[in-house]
């Protein structure tokens, strides 16, 4: 018989069948303006990896405290960011637009009930960067 417990410690051993756990592209913290286009720099350079695309089923497990997210908006074609988490009305605090949730809060399929474990804050800002004549926005 076998059993998933590691009989050295206590910690349960991960299943063979489940997927590996992800890291977000960039961990930090974004205090101000300033850190923000740091980070936006950084990616344009390719220092950090963009989001090039919609996050899939697995990869929305990144979306945690510090995961910090950089997408193009014509490169990914994303317009406005969705993660399957419940948000609340997103308010203005400076440059940023703030959002907080309940971590528990995602939703899946048509259930969308809330449990508190613990509250996450988004900040978003957008930049828009001229390239060769054309406009990007970050």
């Amino acid at each position: 018989m076998t059993s998933s417990m590691d009989h050295n410690n206590s910690e349960p051993m991960p299943s063979p069948t489940s997927p590996p756990v992800l890291d977000p592209p960039f961990r930090g913290y974004i205090e101000t303006t300033y850190d923000a286009l740091l980070v936006f720099e950084a990616a344009r350079r390719g220092m950090i990896p963009r989001v090039t695309r919609r996050l899939i089923e697995r990869e929305r497990g990144m979306v945690q405290s510090g995961a910090v997210f950089v997408f193009d908006e014509h490169e990914s074609g994303i317009k406005r960011w969705t993660d399957g988490l419940v948000w609340s009305p997103s308010r203005i605090l400076g440059n940023f637009l703030v959002s907080s949730m309940s971590r528990a809060g995602r939703r899946t399929g048509s259930d969308t009930r809330v449990r508190r474990l613990m509250t996450l804050c988004s900040r978003l800002i957008s930049t828009g960067l001229q390239r060769n004549g054309q406009e990007t926005k970050l």
